[in-house]
């Protein structure tokens, strides 16, 4: 019996419902058709007209449900408390049907809106992964360089070397380093490039700097000046004892190529060089 009784329910209850659809159905076709009438004239197409009076009515009037949640009205609820929000889902349907290319191209759109932040969220997140890598990478090559310069294990230093200034090519150490390397090996050219380079790149001078250009333009028997011209910015940077200290161990390697020159010999005399 409680079966029977319960059936019954649900019977009257989706009878109830059908008769509230029909009557709205049956409202926005009249409202439509009212509409046509007022607003048709001769030279309109009498079937695509009504039938598009007539769908908008039908339309209009399926979204009053909405339009009562919107405002708060409890006559929904009364009418029927079960189904009232299926009532209101039809109105946000109608409501879509009725702008619907507009409804369609603003989701549509919206949605593309968002995959083209989350992609280039994504990316962003991606390049920011690939740069913190390449730099540790860099960093990496960078110390193992140095640990093994310090050893004088020159060979295998150059080795990482090489790999950092094709990342980085204006390192003002690494090309320092490249310098002393390439001239311990007898390339006193590639290492006077390497030492002006390093020096056009420095943002500070570097008395360190000046003097090896200086030592390797000695070597190549470059003018006089220009060697001089190198020296005297040492002393401007270091204390005349320090400048000296560094002239004075290099007299008899990368100095002697020009300790024949006359005005050399006289320059290094005027700053307190020793020279036997």
């Amino acid at each position: 019996m409680e079966d029977v009784s319960q059936a019954e329910a649900i019977l009257t209850s989706a009878h109830y419902v059908h008769s509230i659809w029909i009557v709205m159905l049956v409202i926005g076709l009249m409202g439509g058709a009212l509409s046509w009438l007022k607003d048709c004239s001769e030279e309109d197409s009498v079937t695509e007209h009504i039938i598009s009076h007539m769908i908008t009515g039908v339309l209009a009037v399926f979204m009053v449900p909405l339009f009562l949640q919107m405002i708060g009205s409890t006559l929904l609820k009364n009418l029927s408390p079960e189904h009232h929000q299926f009532f209101v889902f039809i109105g946000f349907c109608s409501a879509a049907g009725f702008i619907a290319h507009s409804f369609a191209s603003r989701v549509s759109n919206k949605m593309w809106e968002d995959t083209q932040a989350k992609a280039q969220g994504a990316d962003r997140k991606a390049e920011k992964a690939l740069e913190k890598s390449e730099t540790s990478y860099v960093e990496m090559l960078k110390t193992r360089c140095g640990v093994l310069f310090s050893s004088e294990d020159y060979d295998r230093a150059l080795v990482f070397l090489e790999e950092f200034l094709a990342a980085v090519p204006d390192d003002v150490s690494m090309l320092w380093k490249k310098a002393y390397i390439v001239k311990r090996r007898g390339d006193i050219e590639q290492a006077y490039n390497l030492i002006d380079r390093a020096v056009q790149q420095s943002d500070k001078a570097i008395a360190l700097l000046f003097y090896n250009r200086a030592c390797y333009a000695a070597l190549l028997k470059k003018p006089t000046e220009i060697i001089i011209s190198d020296l005297d910015k040492v002393f401007s940077i270091e204390s005349k004892e320090k400048s000296i200290s560094y002239i004075q161990a290099d007299l008899g390697e990368d100095l002697k190529p020009i300790l024949d020159r006359i005005e050399f010999v006289d320059y290094l005399k005027s700053k307190g060089v020793q020279i036997d």
